[in-house]
């Protein structure tokens, strides 16, 4: 297994296992669950160029999972491959990430019972997919 399979499968536990811990909830995140949080995140946050404000719990959980995420978007293997296989811009926001997923989300209600992270990681490898390299 290469250092890139290892890699990716670290981050899906940390993701899968680690994000929920954080966030107070006992297990994976469903497509659904997430979908409800980041829907409250799209009516309630304001984003302005130093901050992103909201009021709702639901929001900072949206937000924040998404910040997790941005940042592996970021993280490469040491061949410069992206981890993710999402070759996002590095100029991408969290807050284009959640609307991504939303996107997604709604195109694929047969996705609701499924784990989340799963299904984000896909919404950003159809979004941003990587050319290879010759």
């Amino acid at each position: 297994m290469g250092m890139i399979r290892i890699t990716q499968i670290a981050f899906l536990c940390m993701v899968s296992i680690g994000l929920p811990e954080m966030t107070g909830l006992s297990q994976a995140q469903t497509v659904a669950t997430l979908f409800r949080q980041c829907e409250v995140y799209e009516k309630d946050a304001t984003i302005a160029v130093d901050a992103t404000r909201f009021n709702r719990t639901e929001t900072g959980v949206c937000l924040g999972y998404f910040m997790a995420i941005k940042g592996m978007t970021l993280a490469e293997d040491t061949d410069g491959t992206p981890i993710l296989n999402a070759c996002a811009p590095k100029a991408s926001t969290a807050d284009q990430l959640v609307r991504i997923f939303m996107k997604f989300a709604r195109e694929n209600p047969e996705k609701h019972h499924e784990d989340a992270v799963f299904n984000v990681w896909n919404s950003l490898i159809r979004a941003f997919p990587c050319r290879k390299k010759p």
